[in-house]
């Protein structure tokens, strides 16, 4: 970890506080399925915490700002195209430098989405979806939600990494009901279950 050249030219200064210091970090960790090597990088901020010896001080915060290989964001069914998985992959890559980048590849996730599903991509995204909702109405809701986000990521910098986390959560939730049929299969468990008023024979 080092720091930053004007941290380090700020640090003289008679009204330095200690949120002026900014280090650049990088660190070598492993995955623990598959034991290959995550390259991270980053930036520090500083925060304050209780400490039972001292009170109220100041640590060093890790901000990643980059991995390699990218950190999966959401689950993507098997049945996924390539063409859809590819861009929720952008995404997650994106997500940690910039939200508004990874929201912008959120949206084009939609895209590609309603390509795989036949919607005829010669209307606008926002025409698009209420096309598939004829079908789908409960999931166009979701789609019609992560295009909001997108488009702002499209059109400002301002998009924080909480509101791409609700367009991967939205987006997921899409995946799971058009390519593993999650209410569907629930809504049959549930019926067999009370059915037997148990458990279903195995």
């Amino acid at each position: 970890m080092s720091r930053t050249a004007a941290s380090q030219e700020a640090h003289g200064h008679p009204e330095w506080e200690p949120e002026w210091n900014v280090a650049r970090f990088f660190m070598i960790m492993k995955c623990v399925k598959c034991s290959d090597p995550v390259f991270c990088v980053g930036n520090t901020q500083a925060i304050e915490e209780h400490d039972d010896e001292y009170g109220w001080v100041f640590s060093d915060a890790l901000v990643p700002t980059y991995f390699e290989p990218y950190i999966p964001v959401i689950l993507i069914p098997s049945k996924c195209p390539k063409s859809v998985s590819a861009e929720v992959e952008k995404a997650s890559s994106l997500i940690w430098c910039s939200p508004s980048s990874s929201g912008n590849k959120i949206r084009a996730a939609v895209e590609r989405l309603m390509d795989e599903q036949g919607v005829p991509n010669k209307d606008a995204l926002h025409v698009r979806i209420q096309a598939f909702a004829s079908t789908n109405q409960d999931v166009a809701d979701k789609l019609l939600a992560i295009k909001w986000i997108g488009n702002t990521g499209s059109h400002s910098d301002d998009l924080q990494m909480a509101d791409v986390l609700d367009a991967f959560e939205l987006f997921e939730y899409c995946l799971e009901e058009i390519y593993e049929g999650r209410s569907v299969r629930l809504k049959a468990l549930a019926a067999s279950i009370n059915s037997h008023k148990g458990p279903p024979p195995k």
